[in-house]
């Protein structure tokens, strides 16, 4: 076999083989050897017909139809070897061409490689650190968020429905005096000022009695699929219960219940029971919940403000750098991520189609979602490489044994393992060090915020994206 190389543009090579006439024969036997038992060939049993009289039959077209593939991918594969060329993506087979009897098979492989990174500013990158303060109002934010969770509707005796409250009601419409069909439902809950009913309804609700009826003239909305669209409606609502929403006052029998739900600190310290809360005055059961609430909330919000840094500053080093992506090594990373996504949307029973009909995404739009990420993974496999080799960040056996033995944890690790995951283990331990000396080298910009202001910054943030999206 002979292989030349020609360098193109966008980081692809050109590999133009020609295949040896044995190779060819080889593939061509193969083919006789699958197809030959699926002819009918006069006079010979099935699959007993000697391979030239296939050919004086058929043809031997039948054959290098059958082969051509094989003798490509075959050619290929060795053209890779011999060259040491590492493709990013499938090739594009062009310029196919043989004789008639398969001798002379030339053809030409172009192939995506790994694209040449020119590193940009990579040490040294400036950027705004978030500090976390957790103040006194953050902390009492978090725990009524807990009281809010625990909180419980409860059934209230009093004379009245007031503006706020939750009613449990009895409906029935009717048009031209006449209930309409579905339109009666028992049991309904409704919040006051909410107007379910339409607008300006819920005052015409305020003050019903347990037991008594309301009926309420609205018209019927114009997108209801049935010969009712549009037409004025009387609802007849009768109150059958009046709710609250009960929040639980912030006591020691409330920090006894909702203790369990918050991560817990070192094993020295001491939780909230039922028996130390009767030891201690209340004040300083709650005291005590607050301080171990702060302390968990700047440690979280501590540890994610680090990771948005260490995000921002990865993602400049990224931008900063130059390398062209070539069309097809992002497709198939796409390809990968919607793989990705299938198996880990298959363990919650749910599929890929089931779960972009249920957030009403297009499959165009999860598309271009994939590529995007494809896009970032690969930016930061190919920066974090070139970091490494820039700096000449090595890895130790002992590092790559470990690396494997976690990601096998649960299983028995054999050297034979760690001999197969050495390469995937040692490319993945040189760019989690280059990123984090990329990190390590940034010179952080930091500013102090209130978990509060972190939480409107990032709801503003939000709403920006979707106003781009909305006008995309």
């Amino acid at each position: 076999m002979k292989v030349s190389v020609e360098n193109l543009e966008n980081d692809v090579v050109r590999l133009k083989i020609e295949v040896d006439d044995e190779v060819v024969e080889e593939e061509l036997n193969r083919a006789y050897k699958k197809i030959v038992g699926k002819l009918n060939v006069p006079g010979f049993r099935k699959g007993k017909a000697p391979r030239w009289i296939v050919e004086q039959r058929y043809g031997k077209e039948i054959l290098l139809e059958e082969s051509y593939p094989e003798i490509v991918s075959r050619s290929y594969t060795e053209a890779l070897s011999e060259t040491k060329i590492q493709p990013m993506a499938q090739p594009e087979i062009s310029d196919l061409d043989f004789n008639e009897d398969g001798s002379d098979f030339t053809f030409a492989a172009d192939v995506p490689v790994r694209p040449t990174v020119e590193l940009g500013t990579y040490k040294g990158i400036e950027m705004d650190k978030i500090e976390p303060v957790v103040t006194d109002e953050d902390v009492e934010a978090y725990i009524d968020q807990l009281r809010n969770q625990y909180a419980e509707y409860v059934t209230i005796d009093r004379d009245d429905l007031q503006d706020g409250d939750t009613a449990i009601v009895n409906i029935e419409t009717l048009v031209e005096d006449k209930p309409i069909p579905g339109g009666a439902s028992a049991g309904v809950t409704i919040q006051v000022g909410d107007d379910y009913f339409g607008p300006d309804t819920d005052a015409q609700l305020i003050g019903l009695a347990v037991g008594e009826e309301k009926v309420l003239e609205i018209t019927l909305p114009e997108d209801r699929s049935d010969e009712y669209a549009g037409k004025e409606a009387a609802v007849r609502v009768t109150l059958q219960e009046i709710r609250q929403l009960r929040v639980p006052e912030l006591d020691a029998e409330f920090v006894g219940d909702i203790e369990a739900a918050l991560p817990q600190e070192d094993e020295g310290e001491e939780e909230t029971s039922e028996e130390t809360v009767t030891e201690k005055d209340e004040k300083e059961v709650v005291q005590a919940f607050k301080d171990k609430v702060r302390r968990q909330l700047e440690e979280s919000s501590k540890a994610q403000a680090t990771e948005k840094f260490e995000e921002k500053v990865v993602a400049k080093a990224i931008e900063e750098s130059k390398f062209n992506l070539h069309d097809k090594i992002v497709s198939e990373r796409a390809e990968v991520i919607r793989n990705r996504y299938t198996k880990r949307l298959a363990y919650s029973g749910i599929s890929l189609e089931q779960y972009l009909s249920l957030y009403g995404v297009g499959e165009e739009d999860f598309e271009e979602i994939t590529k995007t990420e494809a896009t970032r993974e690969l930016g930061w496999e190919f920066v974090m490489d070139a970091v490494a080799e820039a700096e000449g960040i090595e890895v130790t056996d002992e590092e790559i044994d470990q690396w494997v033995r976690e990601m096998l944890a649960g299983t028995k690790v054999t050297d034979a393992q760690i001999a197969l995951y050495k390469d995937l283990a040692e490319t993945s331990l040189k760019r989690t060090k280059a990123m984090e000396f990329v990190v390590d080298a940034s010179v952080p910009n930091v500013i102090e915020k209130t978990l509060s202001e972190i939480s409107s910054e990032t709801a503003d943030d939000a709403e920006e994206v979707e106003e781009v999206e909305d006008a995309e």
